[in-house]
C-alpha cells in the first residue's frame, strides 16, 4: 500500500517538495516528527531533487532556502559538538 500526501493543506507553502519560495520543511512528511525532518532533510540533499549532488544541494539551501539551511547548520553543528566530526573528506 503506497500512501500519497496529496491533500492541500495550509502548510504547503512551507514545504519545498510543494514548490516553496520559502520552505521550512523539505517535504510533507517532513512534518510528522523532529526526526522525520531530519531524516527528509537529509534524504532530499541525496535525492538529486534540488541538485545532482548533495554538495551542491547544499550550495543551493545555503543561498536560497534560509530556514533549511539554519536546520542544516544546526545538524552539523551538534555532529561536530557530540562526535567530533562535521564531513569525512576522503569518504
Amino acid at each position: 500500500m503506497v500512501v500519497r500526501y496529496c491533500l492541500k493543506t495550509p502548510y504547503d507553502e512551507y514545504v519545498l517538495e510543494q514548490d516553496s519560495s520559502e520552505p521550512y520543511f523539505a517535504k510533507k512528511y517532513s512534518m510528522n516528527t523532529l526526526r522525520e525532518d531530519r531524516a527528509t532533510l537529509i534524504e532530499i540533499l541525496y535525492s538529486g531533487k534540488i541538485a545532482p549532488t548533495a554538495a551542491e544541494s547544499v550550495k543551493v539551501i545555503n543561498e536560497k532556502y534560509l530556514h533549511l539551511k539554519a536546520k542544516l547548520d544546526y545538524m552539523a553543528e551538534k555532529m561536530s559538538s557530540n562526535m567530533d566530526i562535521v564531513s569525512r573528506p576522503n569518504g
